[in-house]
């Protein structure tokens, strides 16, 4: 019996989890050099349809109607398509009104950050090379 690699390749085990450390490590840099903020400050609008304003407390009615009807009766339809309507709305909702930016770094830091995160995925990528998929593989 010969001992394979990393995900039965000819890679090396070694290889793969080099990749990975290095991979996460420069996702995690780069992940923390991300703020997210709120776009909107107490009783604002979450959706706007023309002149009407929704608010979060506005989706949390029909949410709150949902449970109780789920509870009195869980094969209540209405009550699972007003539960679940209402947390998709409020979570596209919130989602939607977020702020997404990066904090200010130096160009090295930038080059560093993303030099760690693709090289670790060509080091993971290089150790599974040798994989053979038998389901694709002519008999």
């Amino acid at each position: 019996m010969t001992h394979r690699g990393a995900g039965g390749s000819e890679g090396g085990t070694m290889q793969f989890l080099m990749g990975v450390v290095t991979m996460i490590g420069g996702g995690y840099l780069l992940l923390s050099r991300i703020i997210v903020s709120p776009n909107w400050g107490f009783r604002s609008a979450v959706y706007s349809f023309g002149g009407l304003n929704v608010t979060t407390g506005m989706i949390f009615i029909p949410f709150l109607i949902g449970v109780g009807i789920m509870f009195y009766n869980s094969r209540n339809w209405l009550g699972w398509l007003l539960t679940l309507g209402s947390l998709v709305a409020l979570i596209f909702g919130v989602l939607s009104n977020l702020n997404v930016h990066m904090q200010r770094m130096s160009a090295f830091d930038l080059i560093v950050i993303l030099v760690l995160f693709v090289g670790g995925l060509g080091l993971l990528l290089r150790s599974l090379r040798g994989v053979r998929w038998e389901a694709f593989d002519d008999k």
